[in-house]
Formats: structure tokens, sequence, C-alpha cells
């Protein structure tokens, strides 16, 4: 199945994105995501309706890292840990949800269902890495890294936060 993942994800880069931003990607790589009739190749269902949100048919961590690989996502938290096992103290929110194995994921802090750009700053420092221009003005794009957590205020903080209170 995990075969199945890698054609999808490489099909994906050739569907077209919804928007036409100077300076970003012409196509959006993870809009193959956000079609029902896709749901299945990622996630263990009968049929689109049923789809359970966290139950992956493949191996999430490697159906990420076909394109995103380490010697280019930079910073990262590991994946394939098993927090609960090797940190019992620590409490993972529901809104950042760990694989059926109880793993961190990709998908634990990132969601490929949402918007990869935003004119909404993720942190203070972060600056635009395109431009559109809307009825004669220029509108700057920020990355969101498709965070299932932040504030423009903190950057991803938040995300990290929810499970390392203790460092912030």
């Amino acid at each position: 199945m995990i075969w199945i993942g890698a054609i999808a994800l490489t099909a994906c880069l050739f569907v077209p994105s919804q928007r036409s931003v100077e300076g970003l990607p012409a196509t959006n790589p993870h809009a193959f995501f956000n079609k029902t009739e896709n749901c299945t190749c990622c996630h263990e269902t009968q049929k689109e309706a049923d789809v359970a949100p966290h139950s992956f048919s493949v191996d999430i961590i490697e159906n990420c890292m076909s394109c995103h690989t380490s010697d280019k996502i930079g910073r990262s938290h590991p994946v394939g840990v098993r927090a609960a096992k090797q940190f019992p103290d620590m409490r993972i929110p529901e809104n950042l949800p760990v694989d059926k194995d109880e793993r961190i994921t990709c998908g634990t802090c990132h969601n490929p269902h949402l918007e990869g750009y935003s004119t909404e700053r993720f942190s203070k420092a972060q600056g635009p890495v395109g431009v559109r221009v809307e009825n004669g003005v220029e509108v700057a794009y920020y990355k969101t890294y498709m965070l299932r957590m932040h504030a423009p205020e903190k950057g991803n903080d938040p995300t990290c936060a929810a499970c390392h209170a203790e460092y912030f």
C-alpha cells in the first residue's frame, strides 16, 4: 500500500494551484489531499464517507518523507517516537493526533489538508514568500507550514508548548 501513496504524491505535483502568486510554486503539491476521491489512498476506510481522520492505510511518515526528505526539511521534531512510552508524564492533546501505533508522525503537528500559504504571518519575524496583486493592491503571502496550531505573535510556539509546556 505504501507504493500507492508514493504514486499519489507524485501525481499531485501536476495539480494546478487555486491561486497564482508571484514567488510561490505554480502548483500546490498538497492539493491531492483535498480531493474526496483520494481519501482512501491514505486513510483506512471502505468508502470516502467513512474516513477515519487519524487511521491510515499507509505509513504516514514514509508518505511524507517521500517528498520531504530529512536533508531538505532542516530542523524538525523526531517522528516515529512513542512519546507515551518514552515520556509517561507527557500528555499529547487530541488536536495533535498520533497514529494507531501511538507514534508521533509528521501529521501530529502538520495537517496536509491546510493551505500552504496565507496572508497572515506565521510569526513576527517572518517575511513574505510571494506577492499577488488583488484589486490593484499588492498582498503578501506567508508560509503556514500547515501547522495545526500557531499564533502570529508566537509562531510555532503554541504547537510545541501543547506537549512541552515546561519550555515555554
